[in-house]
């Protein structure tokens, strides 16, 4: 019996466990969806940047397979000219998508710090304006995460 108790435990931390993730990713979504623009400017630069690192080891092999066996150096300079290439515009993804993934971040952070002071600023009107709620840390939290404030 007292396994199953346990056993009954665990699903039900593992159910608050996802409820919590399901809250924290809709939380992540209302506060990023005003910029999908750039989220989607970042999937496009993960995308070339995963398509050129494919490419990269793939002409090194037609180099290695191919172009140096059948004694082609004109191929051999082509290739590597692409290879060179590839990279440089790897690193110019790389630099694309990190910057664009900070400034969602970023601004994502913002909206969080203005709702924080939003309901800083509510909670010391309140208190002037006589109202006797007790804002604890844990009530700020919940209310923090609660969809009262989209509604």
């Amino acid at each position: 019996m007292k396994q199953t108790r346990h056993s009954g435990d665990q699903q039900q931390s593992r159910e608050q466990h996802f409820i919590s993730l399901r809250i924290m990713f809709k939380e992540m979504f209302l506060h990023t969806r005003t910029q999908w623009v750039l989220l989607m400017l970042g999937a496009v630069t993960v995308i070339a940047i995963s398509i050129l690192e494919f490419m990269i080891p793939q002409l090194t092999k037609e180099i290695i397979d191919q172009i140096i066996p059948e004694k082609r150096y004109y191929a051999l300079l082509e290739t590597g000219g692409l290879i060179l290439l590839a990279a440089l515009l790897l690193g110019i993804f790389n630099f694309s998508s990190s910057y664009v993934m900070t400034i969602v971040s970023q601004k994502a952070i913002l909206q969080l710090l203005e709702r924080l002071w939003s309901w800083e600023i509510m909670k010391t009107y309140s208190a002037e304006m006589g109202d006797t709620r007790n804002y604890t840390r844990c009530n700020f939290q919940q209310n923090l995460t609660s969809n009262k404030f989209y509604n």
